[in-house]
């Protein structure tokens, strides 16, 4: 394929709006620059090998110097990426086959990254049975089959399903991203064990405002409120915990803390309130 070369007039139509349904790949050239010549033809055909999920455009620095200026052009050959309106990949000089083949494939997801985004959708708008139905197919993917089976185990965990949870935690690979979240949910799965041998939220209140100074009924109630994902309350009765007793269990209140920042994830406001009393306690 050869690409079109695009100029300041029709930059904003031809690139920027045309980013916001395809993502563009920008070659920064010379007629001069011989190394702009010599990439040319292998960006070329690592873009047709993508079979029209990119979009390659080239811009001549000479004749357009205000578009060089905007994207602070200092060397060429440069390569830009816009998805969406806005530049989120880049690189300078000409770079093997391999480097450009894994950079295009970053910028267009495969059909399972793709699979797993609409289940991410669905699960922010709360939609579990459109999630799962993306998310049972992928758990085998190489990309994203360990971030499918931790969805999944969230999904069953939400629900109760506590033995449908261990087996999709197990899917999990060891090397995965997904793996390092395995720890603090195999404890909040933990909590959830020691909920249901308590006798649930009810059982364990009662045995707290029976004996307040009971550690254990105060745990078993910390435990079964995570168990249905009531976070905040369950934070109050492990902090309670730790400022009656930290060495409670060698510190099993500590690690319940911290296992529920897990599961609220890094943005929570609630985690990161709670993280700053923790802060002070310990």
């Amino acid at each position: 394929m050869c690409a079109r070369e695009v100029g300041e007039r029709e930059f904003q139509r031809a690139v920027v709006e045309r980013s916001r349904q395809i993502p563009i790949v920008i070659d920064f050239w010379a007629p001069w620059c011989g190394p702009c010549r010599s990439l040319a033809p292998v960006l070329e055909e690592a873009v047709a090998a993508l079979e029209g999920r990119v979009e390659l455009v080239k811009v001549n620095t000479d004749e357009n110097p205000n578009l060089a200026m905007q994207f602070q052009i200092r060397g060429i050959p440069a390569v830009k990426a816009m998805r969406n309106g806005a530049v989120v990949s880049e690189f300078v000089g000409v770079q093997p086959r391999e480097y450009i083949r894994d950079w295009l494939a970053a910028l267009v997801p495969s059909e399972a990254r793709q699979a797993f985004e609409r289940a991410s959708h669905a699960l922010l708008h709360g939609d579990l049975e459109a999630a799962e139905d993306e998310l049972v197919p992928l758990v085998d993917d190489a990309d994203v089959g360990s971030a499918a089976a931790m969805a999944l185990a969230e999904i069953a965990f939400g629900r109760g399903l506590y033995d449908d949870a261990r087996a999709w935690i197990a899917r999990v690979h060891p090397n995965s991203e997904a793996y390092t979240r395995v720890d603090a949910f195999e404890k909040r799965l933990e909590l959830a064990a020691e909920a249901e041998r308590f006798g649930g939220v009810d059982s364990a209140r009662a045995a707290v405002e029976a004996k307040p100074d009971d550690l254990e009924a105060r745990f078993a109630l910390g435990a079964a409120l995570t168990a249905e994902e009531r976070y905040e309350a369950a934070l109050e009765q492990f902090f309670e915990i730790m400022k009656r007793q930290r060495s409670f269990r060698d510190g099993a209140a500590h690690r319940s803390i911290l296992a529920i920042f897990e599961a609220l994830g890094p943005d929570s406001e609630l985690a990161r309130q709670y993280r700053r009393k923790l802060q002070i306690i310990t």
